[in-house]
């Protein structure tokens, strides 16, 4: 033995051999179990309820993450939209209605926008008949219906009387309505007339005469229905397919721009007498528009309305939802 052996404390020649003790009787004692679980039935049935209880658990643990995920997932997507509505309402043009002015409402472009929309940006309605709301925004009146909780018709006012018998238009652009080219931007709104209307009928340069045909249809009116009620017309000019199959209205009231020696109800008068030719026989007792919606009456409103001054402009790209008995449908 070397001297550097000898010096060497006995401490450390043991501790390799006490280390193998210590594992030899640890795999003793883990032998001893097995076969103690294996030949006693009941350690064995305590093992398998223990491995069940385990199994249990981790499919409750695993159960308990995913709804935990989802929860999480849930509370993200609440804050999401809470956080985007907050950013919506401070950037809007305002947060609480009414906030909209009638230029605001016209060149937002209504049709489309939804019905919560629109009630949060415009005065509560004035009235509700059948399915048309009617609104009140810088004094002029404003019609909408609404198609699946969707604005799919609005009219506006071109003018509002005042005391007096004074004319005051109502501020908005027409060209945010009708096509700009064939739009009477140069006339006031209380001068706007059926025959500027009309223009838009005209056969484009680039059609052919058979390619062309202009249609005007009855909308809704109030021709012939009694002493009561003020006769209306509101036309409609149907939508092409390059105009997303927007429709233009027109409503008049049978009134003529400087109206002299009572030409208005001499258009009225000859405008129903018209009508009730087209109708034939069964009109001897009064008009029933039903008998009118499908015919086109431009020709009529070429020769007996150009004139005629136009009250209401608007748009609709779905069939009207408003009814009553002089409702074209």
């Amino acid at each position: 033995m070397s001297r550097e052996q000898r010096d060497q404390p006995a401490g450390e020649h043991q501790r390799p051999a006490a280390a193998s003790v210590k594992a030899s009787l640890i795999a003793r004692g883990v032998r001893a179990t097995i076969e103690f679980v294996g030949t006693h039935p009941f350690a064995t049935g305590l093992m398998a309820i223990l491995g069940i209880v385990g199994f249990v658990l981790s499919v409750i643990s695993f159960r308990m993450d995913i709804e935990n995920a989802a929860q999480s997932q849930a509370d993200t997507d609440a804050l999401k939209q809470g956080l985007e509505t907050v950013v919506a309402q401070t950037t809007a043009d305002c947060r609480q209605a009414p906030c909209w002015d009638l230029a605001t409402f016209v060149r937002n472009d209504p049709i489309g926008k939804p019905k919560e929309l629109i009630e949060n940006k415009l005065p509560a309605a004035l009235a509700k008949n059948g399915g048309e709301y009617l609104h009140e925004i810088d004094g002029c009146r404003v019609r909408i219906e609404y198609t699946n909780d969707a604005v799919t018709y609005f009219m506006v006012s071109l003018y509002r009387h005042q005391s007096g018998g004074a004319v005051t238009p109502c501020l908005f652009d027409i060209a945010d309505i009708v096509p700009t080219e064939t739009t009477p931007l140069g006339k006031p709104h209380e001068a706007v007339e059926m025959a500027d209307l009309l223009r838009m009928m005209v056969r484009p340069a680039s059609a052919s005469a058979d390619a062309f045909v202009p249609e005007l249809y009855i909308a809704q009116a109030c021709i012939d229905c009694g002493n009561a009620a003020e006769p209306f017309l509101e036309l409609q000019k149907p939508g092409t397919h390059a105009e997303n199959f927007r429709a233009v209205h027109v409503r008049t009231e049978f009134a003529a721009v400087n109206d002299v020696d009572d030409q208005g109800f001499a258009m009225w008068s000859d405008f129903s007498q018209a009508m009730k030719a087209r109708i034939g026989p069964d009109a001897a007792y009064g008009i029933e528009l039903s008998a009118l919606c499908d015919k086109d009456v431009f020709q009529e409103t070429v020769t007996i309305l150009g004139s005629s001054q136009i009250s209401e402009v608007g748009v609709s790209v779905a069939p009207r939802v408003q009814p009553n008995a002089f409702h074209c449908t």
